[in-house]
């Protein structure tokens, strides 16, 4: 039941940001293109 209670009283966000940084470069130092980078970045998210 308290657990109830404390979160009603804490506000808390409804949504997250995530900021892909590092994909083009990581693309450019694997040789392929930035596309594959930020496909890449995408799939880690997942993981």
């Amino acid at each position: 039941m308290k657990i109830v209670v404390v979160l009603q009283k804490v506000a808390y966000n409804m949504h997250i940001g995530i900021i892909m940084d590092g994909n083009r470069r990581w693309a450019m130092k694997h040789a392929v293109k930035s596309i594959l980078g930020h496909h890449n970045g995408k799939e880690n998210l997942k993981k």
